[in-house]
């Protein structure tokens, strides 16, 4: 990292956060975790793709992240970069949407700071993502002192004035939702105090903008994306009880969506998906801190709907980010399927369903989409993402470039390819429930245990210590009680036998996805027709996959002749250019026609088929 002028500065600010760490609190929420739960990752294709997303954020220069918000506080120009990198695409200083990576990144590094923080809790060093978090809070403070009022942001403030008039603007409320709560997650998270004093001015900003509109302008200003500005409001409130908080949030509450939601009725389409859903995520806040069982009666039914109606076999939804009719999932096989902001949105929103209510279909979701979507969204090279997860039969998946694109879901990635560790073993009433086994150590009131895709085994124990209880997810069954007393070296079994299972579309039965335990598989259907450059088109929307017209329709032929195989990398045509060690899939079968199947995450530039024709 290149020499900052605010740099001296910040290491003091950061030695004394680290030494003086207030009560670290649950993500966003404003509460302190009960009996604290402790998931570090141990080696597995999860643990690498943090450690690749790390990498990523990491490149990004704090100067890069934050020169549009000096501009924009009068503290640099655009004719004057003092040699900062201009960030392109959505990030560019004539987009409209710039600043979001800044929130969504300030969020990333807060789930680093506080996943290295449980795999060293006795450190005193700051650690280097600490120090480039710290730089850029405190950056963002000094351009909210230059404005003034509370403001703080890569736009002006003229972009509010615009959304409120119903002129044509790019969703600046989605943007400012990401910058506080990078902010509230830098708090609660990683202990930044200065990141609170930034977040509370803004808090007061908000109420205070928000407060003399009209309800007409109000429903004018929701007419755009307004992102989860509402559920980080009410996040802020839960932290400084300060009711301007509270007040502001109630702003963004969406008649037009929870009306519908009351009668129970299923009115999600045409709606564009990632704007409802951040919608569910401030309501069920709202059940939260204020107890107002309509609010969760609207979520949970919203969500049962979601994952029984409207979703795809990887765990995600959506069709050029809109929402379709219920069970029509086969008229929607696209290669624009599946924004993964959307599955990121709903893994939020199932994490805290399920702490409030922990039923298995909730956990089953939350496996289906980190294994399916989530896993699979990040390719094993750079560790670029997947805008979509196309679910076209001969399609394949689109990557960003490396400056060119700052996507939503690349900003979204830092969060949920950081995250994993927060859906493995989670805390409900006086019990732990592991859900997710990915090799991992658990710590929780007393005892420690590393988890396997087999085994719970006890590390230690601490002395007098009452037997823990844990609920063992059985997946698709239930849950299994464990109580007893544990000591170094008890282990018990754990995870399921992995079996095939396959899922017909429900509008069409000539078709179905294939899983293999928790992977779902999809068949790897080489480059043919591919550019050399295919998969790295920033055209998303109407890139044309050129489809040979063979590999439009792949049959999976008989079930009992899909047989594992070992893999020869070294015949594969583009084995050279990735990283052995992540293609080493935890399954790989042939089909008799010589397809291979493999899960999602392990086919990467090349076609793929994941919704199959059988019974043929």
């Amino acid at each position: 990292m290149k020499t900052n002028r605010l740099l001296c500065r910040v290491k003091c600010a950061v030695w004394i956060c680290v030494a003086t760490l207030p009560p670290l609190l649950a993500a966003g929420t404003g509460e302190v975790p009960s009996g604290g739960v402790s998931v570090s990752l141990m080696p597995s294709p999860f643990a690498e793709n943090v450690k690749r997303e790390r990498m990523v954020m990491m490149s990004l220069e704090p100067d890069n992240l934050t020169w549009m918000f000096r501009v924009t506080a009068g503290l640099d120009s655009l004719s004057n970069t003092n040699g900062v990198l201009r960030l392109g695409g959505w990030e560019a200083p004539s987009v409209e949407l710039r600043g979001h990576t800044c929130g969504h990144w300030l969020s990333g590094m807060a789930n680093v700071i506080h996943a290295r923080r449980n795999e060293a809790p006795q450190r005193l060093v700051s650690l280097p993502e600490e120090r480039a978090a710290a730089e850029v809070v405190h950056q963002l403070r000094l351009c909210q002192d230059a404005i003034g009022t509370g403001y703080v942001s890569a736009f002006p403030e003229s972009f509010i004035d615009r959304v409120i008039a119903r002129k044509r603007v790019w969703a600046p409320w989605y943007t400012l939702h990401k910058i506080l709560a990078g902010l509230i997650d830098q708090y609660t998270l990683a202990g930044n105090e200065e990141a609170l004093l930034v977040a509370r001015r803004f808090g007061d900003w908000a109420y205070a903008r928000l407060s003399p509109l009209s309800e007409n302008e109000l429903a004018q200003m929701r007419h755009n994306e307004f992102g989860g500005i509402g559920e980080a409001l009410r996040s802020l409130y839960a932290i400084t009880k300060d009711p301007r908080h509270a007040k502001a949030a109630d702003a963004f509450d969406d008649p037009t969506v929870l009306d519908a939601l009351d009668r129970r009725e299923d009115a999600f389409a045409p709606k564009h998906c990632n704007t409802y859903l951040p919608k569910m995520l401030a309501d069920l806040r709202k059940y939260e801190l204020f107890h107002d069982d309509k609010a969760l009666g609207r979520v949970t039914y919203f969500f049962d709907r979601a994952l029984n109606h409207h979703m795809y076999a990887a765990g995600c939804f959506s069709d050029k980010e809109h929402w379709f009719r219920p069970d029509t999932q086969g008229a929607h096989l696209t290669g624009v399927t599946g924004e993964s902001c959307c599955t990121y949105n709903m893994l939020k929103l199932a994490r805290r369903l399920f702490a409030l209510n922990p039923r298995i279909e909730t956990a089953d979701y939350i496996e289906r989409a980190i294994y399916n979507h989530i896993l699979a969204q990040q390719e094993p090279m750079e560790g670029r993402i997947t805008y979509f997860m196309p679910m076209m039969t001969g399609s394949y998946k689109l990557r960003n470039r490396a400056n060119d694109a700052f996507w939503c879901c690349v900003g979204s990635a830092m969060e949920s390819q950081t995250g994993f560790a927060d859906y493995i073993a989670q805390e409900s009433g006086n019990a732990l429930y592991v859900n997710l086994f990915i090799p991992s150590r658990i710590t929780w009131r007393g005892f420690s245990f590393e988890l396997s895709e087999t085994t719970l085994k006890c590390v230690s124990a601490a002395a007098n210590a009452s037997p823990p209880v844990l609920y063992v997810r059985e997946p698709r069954k239930g849950y299994r009680k464990v109580v007893r007393a544990w000591k170094p070296g008890d282990e018990i079994g754990v995870g399921e036998k992995w079996t095939f299972r396959m899922e017909t579309l429900p509008d069409d039965s000539s078709h179905a996805a294939l899983f293999c335990g928790p992977w779902l598989l999809g068949g790897c259907l080489g480059t043919e027709g591919m550019r050399r450059d295919a998969t790295r088109s920033l055209n998303y929307y109407e890139h044309d996959y050129t489809v040979p017209e063979h590999l439009r329709d792949i049959s999976l032929g008989d079930l009992a002749k899909v047989v594992p195989i070992k893999e020869d990398f070294d015949k594969r045509e583009y084995a050279k250019e990735r990283k052995l060690a992540y293609l080493n899939a935890p399954v790989v079968f042939q089909n008799e026609n010589g397809v291979v199947l493999k899960p999602l995450a392990w086919i990467n530039g090349e076609r793929w088929v994941v919704y199959w024709r059988v019974g043929q």
